[in-house]
């Protein structure tokens, strides 16, 4: 259906508008799709997206990789500067930047109540015999 439209719109617009009618094309080849998408989506889940909870989770996500973000530039930066540029500094700290960026992200899902995070938790507890 995503090329049927693509080609039509794509093929009535080019001759009025030349490049930008292709471009057009695919747009209004896209947002069909999407709308098919979301129509199919709404089926499989019986109606509902649960669209207000997946903006919060989004958000906490977010929330919580900005932090990744910071912890990780500011620990490779103390760390770069104590140690300098050399490769095995280097890999010190990267690899202090991503340990700290991790354990805060890791942290702050599960604070955050992200039910993923909780999920992944509970297996990797599982897989390492603490549950």
């Amino acid at each position: 259906m995503n090329i049927v439209v693509d080609v039509i719109v794509s093929v009535g617009l080019y001759k009025p508008l030349g490049i930008a009618g292709l471009i057009i094309g695919t747009v209004a080849a896209n947002a069909v799709m999407t709308a098919l998408q979301y129509h199919r989506l709404r089926i499989g889940f019986n109606g509902t997206l649960e669209g207000a909870q997946t903006m919060m989770i989004t958000a906490r996500i977010l929330a919580a990789s900005a932090l990744l973000g910071g912890v990780s530039w500011a620990v490779w930066s103390i760390l770069d500067h104590l140690l300098g540029g050399s490769l095995p500094a280097q890999i010190v700290s990267v690899g202090g930047a991503a340990a700290a960026g991790t354990a805060v992200y890791a942290r702050a899902v599960l604070a955050m109540r992200v039910p993923e995070a909780h999920q992944v938790s509970r297996l990797i507890r599982t897989q390492l015999g603490r549950a």
